[in-house]
């Protein structure tokens, strides 16, 4: 298939070469940001692999343009290349199936209502981020535990992209724990 490109959108050709306006395509575009933490992260994969030639090593790919993607990056930026402890919280619950293999009720997560994504320590400070993608909005819920979080002195943040999350990090003096803001502007 042809493409001519437009600025962000790509114009798609079909089959007898004629412009088809009725297709659009948003391009997404890997930031800055999540190229070089891909680079940091093939950078730390060979330093731990010190024995296998680097041609043989896989090359570390991250996206953050879907949540479950955001989140990686976000995790190892922190554990791998920062050295803090993160991880991903899940209090979804799960499905309970009869003999038939149809879903007879759905049993609730034991987690915390409105949890954040991921949770993380960062030079002893308690970190929640919540990832939001594209129109997603914080629930009720989490917006109450986002106020409990910060009530309790720990920090809340929500993610839109790994840039993002990247400015808010930078922008806290970890050592005192001072600066950043929960909300992102991007």
């Amino acid at each position: 298939m042809k493409g001519a490109r437009i600025t962000d959108v790509y114009l798609v050709y079909d089959e007898q070469s004629q412009l088809n306006f009725g297709k659009r395509y948003e391009v997404w575009r890997k930031s800055g940001a999540v190229k070089a933490l891909e680079r940091e992260l093939n950078l730390a994969m060979a330093g731990k692999n010190k024995d296998v030639p680097k041609y043989a090593l896989p090359k570390q790919k991250r996206e953050d343009k879907t949540a479950n993607g955001l989140q990686r990056c976000i995790i190892d930026f922190l554990t791998i290349i920062e050295g803090w402890q993160a991880e991903r919280i899940n209090v979804m619950g799960r499905p309970i199936f009869g003999d038939d293999g149809k879903l007879q009720k759905w049993i609730t997560g034991q987690g915390t209502k409105g949890s954040a994504d991921i949770s993380a320590t960062i030079n002893g400070w308690s970190v929640k981020i919540e990832v939001k993608i594209g129109t997603d909005r914080q629930r009720p819920e989490q917006k109450q535990y986002q106020a409990d979080i910060e009530k309790a002195g720990g920090y809340y943040v929500i993610a839109k992209t790994f840039e993002g999350f990247l400015e808010w990090y930078s922008s806290i003096d970890w050592q005192r724990g001072k600066g950043g803001s929960g909300e992102q502007s991007k």
